[in-house]
């Protein structure tokens, strides 16, 4: 018979005083539910002179666990219910948090003080796609995939596609018709999944503002790029520019041509100085690859003396996915696209965070967070005529620092 956990009777930790009275109310209630249900209590508990009996972290547990892993979550309640784990119920917080955020993520969140505001965001991830977003990834004419190289190397790519080259069989899988793909099939991207599977996807509408990420292991059969999904999870959209984004109606007969190199040149440099975006790929320790996005006013990414790419980090879900990573794994990739030329300009590395950079300018121009990180290019790769679509800029996010201040 199906059936749904629902969660009823949430005490915060802003509860009653625990004093006779109340022992005995709680009392009187469990007992009723002990007759009718048999439930085990651990009445012990009332022998205590003090207690904080607060439920908030059992239940958080218990909707995270629903969210996560919805056929395992009365196992999960099960184990809630254990006189141990009802008593000290606010352990199975800290297990969870723990087991989803991993060690980099945990000591960036502790550095700046979101371990909190990064608890609440736990339901947001699943191993698995959200349903609600099956028709968004479904909808995107571009997707942003990360991979390895056999070097170890980290690096992010654009697809792009016809319209319904993306599909979701189900909430494990995201699919490609490499037949309906449009941008250059020599792409890094394909060589790399060959000798590694381990991809990270990011879906991105400039349009709407939104953005999705995803991440697992790809298999191909022909022109059918299967991935499937281990963890998936709707992401901060503040910095993202408004822009649309479609396919030409000219021919899609392409004439790629590369350029490489080590060190960056005065093209390169000109275009990173000048972007109004970008797109970062990131590696955990366990070898897991994310794609992000980065966004500001343009001249927000600036190129040191010494070489160094330096990017400060606004304010956002407090997860710390990028920066987490980066705590525990410097390897990263930088990708910028020109769409209105064709051009793409990947870069892989390895990145660095700084913290407490509040001195001068510095503060201002990290959105007063004090934080940034910085990226050492050790290859990159700029191709011409990638892709031809019809792009148009319409608008800055409200949130970058000069558009914000403009519009005070």
């Amino acid at each position: 018979m199906p059936f749904s956990l629902i969660i009823g009777g949430l005490r915060p930790e802003s509860g009653p005083a625990w004093d006779e009275e109340f022992k005995e109310y709680l009392k009187h209630h469990w007992r009723e539910v002990n007759k009718r249900s048999g439930q085990p209590f651990a009445f012990d508990l009332f022998e205590r002179a003090s207690f904080d009996y607060n439920t908030e972290p059992a239940c958080r547990g218990l909707v995270t666990a629903r969210n996560i892993a919805p056929k395992k979550a009365l196992t999960f309640y099960e184990l809630y219910n254990d006189t141990e784990l009802v008593t000290f119920s606010f352990l199975s917080c800290c297990i969870i948090m723990s087991n989803i955020f991993h060690s980099g993520q945990l000591a960036v969140q502790r550095i700046t003080g979101e371990e909190k505001i990064a608890e609440m965001r736990i339901p947001m991830l699943k191993t698995s796609l959200h349903p609600r977003s099956l028709p968004f990834i479904e909808h995107q004419v571009v997707a942003f995939p990360g991979s390895e190289d056999s070097d170890g190397n980290i690096w992010l790519s654009l697809l792009v596609g016809e319209r319904g080259f993306i599909t979701t069989p189900s909430l494990q899988e995201i699919q490609f018709d490499l037949s309906k793909i449009k941008s250059n099939r020599n792409d890094i991207f394909f060589k790399n999944i060959k000798n590694n599977p381990t991809v990270g996807l990011l879906f991105f509408e400039a349009a709407r503002r939104a953005r999705y990420r995803a991440w697992g292991t790809a298999r191909q059969e022909g022109d059918q790029l299967s991935f499937d999904i281990r963890m998936g999870y709707p992401s901060c959209p503040k910095h993202i520019q408004v822009e649309t984004i479609e396919l030409s109606d000219q021919p899609t007969t392409l004439d790629t041509k590369y350029d490489n190199g080590t060190t960056l040149g005065p093209l390169e440099k000109k275009w990173i100085l000048g972007a109004h975006t970008f797109y970062v790929g990131t590696q955990t320790k366990k070898g897991d690859i994310e794609a992000s996005h980065r966004g500001g006013d343009p001249g927000f990414i600036e190129i040191l003396d010494n070489g160094l790419i330096r990017v400060p980090d606004y304010l956002g879900n407090s997860m710390y996915s990028t920066l987490g990573n980066i705590y525990e794994n410097p390897k990263a990739a930088l990708l910028f696209v020109d769409y209105k030329k064709g051009e793409t300009l990947q870069l892989t590395g390895v990145a660095d965070l700084q913290f407490d950079q509040n001195d001068g300018d510095d503060f201002y121009k990290s959105g007063e967070t004090g934080r940034f990180w910085t990226f050492q290019p050790k290859q990159w790769i700029r191709t011409i005529d990638h892709h031809k679509v019809k792009s148009e800029f319409i608008d800055f996010s409200p949130y970058n620092i000069l558009t914000k201040k403009n519009k005070v």
